[in-house]
């Protein structure tokens, strides 16, 4: 049902804007997205009788469906505005849609994924306070079905603030059970919480097995539930990844058999397609040394096309993950080596962070001059350098400490081997990853030269910032999203000015190449300006790139290509003993 059409018409551009502290949403989203109260509503219409039953209203406006249309799940996204997630929790009601009858069903749900309704309209599963319950429909109860399980069914290695999020659910099966997942295995679990039991082994190897549908009637309304179930006995095909390596394939699982492997392979392996009528299925597998290959599975792998054969013409890097210690804890990165490596030779080495990157070991790149934050390994493995991509640890409210530790141990853990020059190493990042770096040179010499695209450099203004990506405050972001404060800037905020690089400006003895779109209303342009200003003012060495008419990312090819150049230059200058731009210190058209 639409609202009336004068309710919806856009807000006058002309009109003066009123901002209230009390509203639900920020005026930028209502400007932009319109007033959620008037969005379309659900209604059911009785045929037969002629009668028609509202089911959600500008109170509950939002909601989905019970898989045998019984009932509806409603809630109002913005209950609890404002407040300082990215997601609003909401309370969640049931409808019954015989009588229009409606009863409170689960009060401040906090997760982003919805609760999940089972095939035969009778049940919902759903996460609260770190387990999984299952509702009864029928009998209005609620169960916590994995209470005093020995595993977590929610991430273990968050790293955020924010409330850990469950590894999911892999369905119903025919035989009226529910299937979980944890980090590593498959637990089929009944939906009253008395037989548990696990249907793969994979903790044991570090072996993660997640289930692959291909069925064709899968509804991806989200207004619908879930009309499938899984079948044991026939069984079905399962997506594996190796959390350490990470080597990836596809197995087939049944009640009767268990594991049976199909592929397995140090590549990434995705993009699973299967024959409408047959058991043959389609895939792509790649790793860094090979381009993404098109490949038939009929009993075993075959081969349909390989992706730029032209390759083989050619020098190519090979990486490797390397281990180091962070306070205690063991972390991976992986190490991509020069083209033409020779043992023996000392060679200089950048690192590209940004939060976890060990997860994109086996992704093939393609080179390329056309990149919309400035950096591709192969432009630097090619031209003799190592690149190390690390991954790190982080310290609520301590980022300065914790970020500079992970990455100073990765770096040590590489010149350890021996074959980089410890004096010739380069650090580059973009947005939050920008952010990284210049909070680190602010805690280290360690670097010869540094890169910074589009970063924060002020938390404090950072903080009191509205976004147009999200149309929300910014208060997220520190409290628990990347900045990982923990906490809002009235009940930390020593910890904001600990952690802004701008206001540690003064330390900053590193070469510093920064930029940005002046456009770029994400991380706004005026940090990079500040951060500028700053060492400005303390005389400090500093190139500030501006590209007009760009935003976060650079768009543009030619601009996407310049880029590229002038950092390849800046780094070849600092750690290769290069030519000195005249761009560096002069204004350069």
């Amino acid at each position: 049902l639409k609202e009336n059409e004068a309710l919806t018409k856009p807000l006058d551009p002309k009109a003066v804007e009123i901002w209230n502290t009390k509203d639900k949403l920020l005026f930028d989203s209502r400007k932009y997205s319109g007033d959620i109260k008037l969005n379309d509503k659900m209604a059911l219409w009785n045929v037969k009788e002629d009668k028609l039953l509202q089911i959600t209203d500008r109170e509950l406006s939002q909601g989905f469906l019970s898989a045998d249309y019984s009932y509806a799940f409603i809630f109002n996204p913005i209950t609890y505005e404002p407040q300082n997630r990215q997601h609003c929790p909401y309370d969640l009601y049931i409808v019954d849609l015989q009588n229009g009858k409606r009863n409170l069903l689960i009060p401040n749900y906090t997760l982003e994924e919805k609760p999940t309704g089972s095939p035969d309209g009778h049940f919902l599963c759903y996460a609260q306070n770190g387990h999984w319950w299952i509702y009864n429909i029928l009998t209005d109860t609620h169960t916590k079905i994995t209470a005093g399980m020995p595993v977590s069914f929610f991430a273990e290695d968050n790293n955020r603030p924010s409330e850990n999020r469950p590894y999911g659910i892999g369905g119903w099966t025919d035989d009226g059970e529910i299937i979980l997942y944890d980090r590593y295995d498959m637990w089929k679990i009944s939906l009253d919480g008395k037989t548990k039991k696990r249907l793969t082994q994979g903790r044991e190897i570090q072996k993660s097995f997640r289930i692959k549908l291909f069925n064709s009637n899968v509804f991806y309304d989200p207004l619908q539930s879930f009309k499938y179930t899984l079948d044991l006995k026939k069984g079905f095909i399962l997506e594996t990844i190796n959390r350490e390596t990470p080597a990836s394939g596809l197995s087939f699982w049944n009640l009767k058999s268990g594991i049976r492997e199909m592929v397995w392979e140090n590549k990434k392996v995705n993009q699973i397609k299967k024959a409408s009528d047959k058991d043959i299925y389609m895939y792509l597998d790649q790793n860094f040394e090979s381009s993404p290959r098109l490949m038939l599975y009929d009993s075993r792998p075959k081969e349909i096309v390989q992706s730029n054969p032209q390759q083989q013409k050619y020098y190519w890097s090979r990486n490797k993950k390397i281990e180091y210690d962070v306070d205690g804890v063991k972390t991976k990165g992986v190490l991509y080596y020069p083209s033409d490596f020779k043992e023996g030779e000392k060679y200089p080495l950048v690192l590209r962070i940004y939060e976890r990157q060990f997860m994109y070991m086996n992704d093939y790149i393609n080179p390329s001059m056309i990149t919309g934050d400035g950096f591709n390994v192969h432009n630097y493995t090619t031209q003799g350098y190592f690149v190390l991509l690390p991954d790190i640890n982080y310290e609520f409210g301590n980022l300065k400490k914790s970020v500079t530790s992970s990455v100073l141990a990765a770096v040590d853990a590489v010149v350890k081997e021996g074959n980089v020059d410890s004096t010739k190493i380069g650090i580059i990042g973009h947005s939050f990853g920008g952010y990284e770096v210049d909070l680190i040179i602010t805690q280290t010499n360690r670097f010869a030269t540094a890169v910074s695209g589009a970063p924060w450099t002020d938390l404090v203004s950072a903080y009191l910032y509205v976004g147009p990506m999200f149309q929300r405050p910014d208060f997220f972001r520190a409290e628990d999203h990347q900045l990982r404060i923990g906490k809002s800037l009235y009940e930390d905020t020593q910890s904001y000015l600990k952690n802004s690089p701008v206001l540690l400006a003064s330390s900053v003895n590193t070469p510093l190449l920064g930029w940005a779109g002046a456009e770029d209303r994400h991380v706004n342009t005026l940090h990079s300006m500040e951060f500028y200003l700053a060492l400005r003012r303390l005389n400090k060495e500093h190139t500030l790139l501006i590209y007009p008419n760009e935003e976060h990312q650079l768009v543009k090819n030619e601009n996407a290509i310049d880029l590229n150049m002038r950092i390849m230059q800046w780094f070849d200058y600092y750690l290769k003993n290069g030519k000195k731009c005249d761009w560096f210190s002069t204004y350069y058209h």
